[in-house]
């Protein structure tokens, strides 16, 4: 009977331990899902977040571009005392808009110090449209007066705001 109950009892041993070691296996497994489950989600939301970031970004740098185009061409009109429809000016404040809403969505979406940067270059943008602009007694010369040392500003905080976006996006050494 010894010879019968011996074999039996450490088999049973046996089973009891493979099973254990089965849960215990499928624990570390389901753990290790469930990590790789958390650090996928992680990684899709950073991707979609920077993605975000350079919409925001591309878009404020093409709303700034169109105004900037728009300003330099404006500006040879001005000096040169051509007579400028009111469509233009218009068309103007509408450029200076867009850029301030593309600010708004870089408030939104991106870091401190992008948001800062496009702030400034918003404002400087904003700053030259108003210098351009005729009002009651301002003849041309007094526009440019104005237009000029605003238009000096324009460049720094352009690729202050560059700089700034390609550190947040990755693309450059914060140290540099």
């Amino acid at each position: 009977m010894l010879d019968v109950l011996m074999p039996a009892v450490f088999g049973l041993l046996g089973a009891a331990v493979g099973a254990v070691a089965a849960v215990w296996g499928a624990k570390r497994a389901a753990d290790t899902a469930i990590e790789q489950t958390f650090h996928q989600h992680e990684f899709e939301r950073e991707r979609w977040r920077r993605e975000q970031r350079q919409q925001a970004y591309v878009a404020f740098l093409e709303a700034v571009d169109a105004l900037s185009g728009l300003l330099e061409s404006l500006s040879v009109r001005v000096e040169r005392e051509d007579t400028i429809a009111p469509d233009t000016w218009r068309e103007m404040d509408d450029g200076d808009q867009a850029v301030m809403r593309a600010a708004d969505r870089i408030e939104l979406t991106g870091s401190r110090r992008v948001a800062e940067a496009a702030s400034e270059l918003s404002i400087v943008l904003t700053n030259m449209c108003s210098a351009l602009l005729p009002g009651e007694g301002r003849p041309p010369a007094h526009r440019m007066i104005d237009f000029q040392p605003r238009s000096h500003l324009k460049q720094p905080a352009y690729a202050r705001f560059r700089r700034e976006a390609q550190v947040a996006l990755g693309f450059e050494d914060p140290s540099e």
